[in-house]
């Protein structure tokens, strides 16, 4: 059984290499694209209701009470912000792979994003922000 890498590097790997191929685009913008994208692949596994869902719970984790990416970002230096875009996509990648199980959580991220190297047979240059 392949190990997959854990869902914070996943997080970081997309945002690093996202950031690398749009050098023009701020991160909350990639985020937001992200979502869009993760969001229509998922949906058509789980649905809109269980991709809201699952969403939701990731965005909770981080601090409850909160509704969407824009709210958990209101108010913060860009450090935090890159933070928080981090973890809210850590979070949804580990519920993920409790939900549906690791190796078919890797394979839509891959579907989603097949420009990203997420898997850990190349080194990446930077592990820390993106």
């Amino acid at each position: 059984m392949t190990q997959w890498p854990p869902a914070a590097q996943l997080a970081r790997r997309l945002f690093t290499q996202l950031a690398a191929e749009q050098r023009t685009e701020a991160l909350p913008d990639l985020a937001e694209r992200a979502h869009h994208q993760l969001r229509d692949r998922l949906t058509l596994v789980l649905g809109q209701a269980g991709f809201d869902a699952l969403w939701s719970r990731a965005l909770h984790q981080i601090q409850p009470g909160v509704e969407n990416l824009s709210m958990l970002l209101d108010s913060l230096d860009s450090a935090q912000v890159n933070e928080r875009i981090i973890a809210s996509f850590e979070h949804c990648f580990a519920l993920l792979a409790i939900f549906i199980g690791d190796e078919l959580s890797f394979r839509l991220l891959q579907q989603t994003w097949p420009t990203v190297r997420f898997d850990a047979s190349e080194p990446q240059a930077e592990e820390g922000h993106p």
